[in-house]
This record gives structure tokens, sequence and C-alpha cells, in this order.
């Protein structure tokens, strides 16, 4: 049985860390190019952020409905939002650090950092951002500066992606070339268990050593054509190509599967060779 990329540690499922007291959405826009073509285009997801009593934790919006919901009738969407390789990120786990678990094929990484990366400046901005009341701040974190919405009318230090530590909930953030740029859609007081993943096969290093590695290999022009083309063996990957967009199913490398006979089981059709790669845009430069 294939095991969809993003997916994989689920397996290794071992226990809750903390109960969200109310959910988070973001929509995530990122300005990007076409593989195939290089058309200018910007790619979207959401994000979900549970925020707990002593952690945080986010996702890919479908991967958290998959996994931390337990409604499996999305793997379509799931599949096709999996371009985004948007990381896993606990927020205060374990206590004092933030920790992401980042899919590099052919495996996943377990990177982590101190949660008082961010040194924030206080700006006198105000403006309403979905009908909140918001302060905006900045700062400069892994290499790109920064500059946020963030309202004190909801009593939380969290954020989208590893952004956090001011006070009062992150509601918008753009990095200054307005290439990444959170958004929040939605707020919802839902009690959703945060499981935490520990998985054997997960590799744990070192994040400065991780962010070279990824953005060297991720970041050559040869990625967006072949996102495979630095692996030794490309037995264990196929793409899928989904409308404009493309995803990539990865099975476990143990798995004897021909690679020829793999199928769409979504809608039980071969699948194509991806071709609609996006360029990657690092959110951390450093």
């Amino acid at each position: 049985m294939m095991a969809l990329a993003l997916t994989i540690g689920a397996k290794g499922q071992t226990e809750t860390i903390d109960t969200s007291k109310f959910v988070v959405t973001y929509d995530y826009a990122l300005q990007t190019r076409m593989g195939h073509d290089d058309r200018e285009i910007v790619d979207s997801c959401r994000v979900a952020l549970m925020v707990g009593t002593s952690h945080t934790m986010q996702m890919e919006y479908y991967q958290y409905v998959w996994q931390c919901l337990g409604d499996h009738s999305v793997q379509y969407e799931m599949v096709s939002n999996s371009i985004h390789l948007y990381p896993t990120i606990y927020g205060n786990y374990p206590d004092g650090m933030m920790t992401a678990r980042e899919f590099l094929a052919p495996r996943v990484y377990v990177i982590e950092e101190p949660m008082n990366a961010q040194q924030w400046t206080l700006t006198d901005d105000t403006l309403t951002v979905m009908g909140y009341a918001c302060k905006t701040a900045t700062c400069q974190y892994a290499g790109r500066g920064r500059t946020v919405c963030y309202t004190e009318d909801i009593p939380s230090t969290a954020g989208p992606w590893k952004l956090h530590g001011l006070p009062g909930l992150i509601v918008r953030a753009t990095d200054n070339q307005g290439i990444h740029t959170f958004c929040l859609r939605s707020l919802e007081q839902k009690a959703v268990a945060m499981p935490s993943f520990d998985d054997p096969k997960d590799m744990r290093e070192k994040r400065d050593k991780f962010i070279k590695e990824r953005n060297k290999l991720r970041c050559n022009s040869r990625y967006a054509k072949d996102p495979t083309y630095y692996l030794s063996g490309k037995r264990g990957m196929a793409g899928v190509s989904y409308n404009d967009g493309g995803s990539f199913l990865f099975w476990d490398e143990e798995d004897s599967t021909d690679m020829n006979n793999f199928y769409d089981p979504v809608r039980n059709i071969p699948i194509p060779k991806a071709e609609n790669v996006r360029y990657f845009q690092p959110l951390e430069l450093e």
C-alpha cells in the first residue's frame, strides 16, 4: 500500500500533547512561477493553527482535517495541496522550543529552535483586519524582514508559520518582498486533540544545516523541472498533476510496488508525471 508523502508521519502518532481552545485558519499566498513555462502565479493554500493551553500546532488545512479531525473524505484535497510542502510546526514543544517536522525527499526531518528566536519592534501603526483592531510589528527573522498585524482582542501570542511572541494573535503577516503572505480566514472555539508524531524513520537535524541543504536542493533551477533530480534512485516517487498545479505521492522505501503500476486512488486512473512544479520560494533564507 502506498503512503502519501505528508501523512506518513501519522503512522508514528504516539500521544496527545494538548487540546486546542480555539482553531485559527489562515490563507497563505505565495508568489512564484511555474516550472514548465516560467509563468508567474500566486499560489495559495490554507493553514490551520490549533492554540492550546500550553502548546500550539499547525499544518496545511487538509492535513489537519485528515490527521486531527479524522475526516478521510478530503484525500483529494490533501494530495493536491501537498505541492506546498507546508511543515507541521509545534509551539513550546518541547517546553521552550519550537519544533518543525518537514518533508524533504526521501524522508521527514525534525528541526528544533528556541521559542525566543524573534525580536519584535512594535510600531505606532494601526489598522483593521477582518474586523479586528490591530497594531503592527516588525522583525528580522530567518533572513527576511517581516511585518505583521496583531490584535490584542485575541489574547494569544501565537501566529502563522513560526511567527509568534506578540501581545495578541497575529492576524496578518508578510515578508518585506511580499512573496509570502498569511491572512486570517477564520477563528473557531473548538477542542481538538493535538497529536505528537514520533516516527523512528524521522531524521533530527540542526536548523542551520537543514535550511542550507533544503534551499540548496530546492532552489536549484533543476528542481522546478524535476523535483527528484537530486535523488540517487527515483524509485519510490511518482508525480501527479491536478488542474493547474502539481503535487507528489511517495511510498515507503521498503514497498516493492512497481512505479509503473501506480494509480490515483481518488479517481482510479493512472497518474502522469507532474509537469507543473513550482519554483521553490523559501520562507527561510537562513
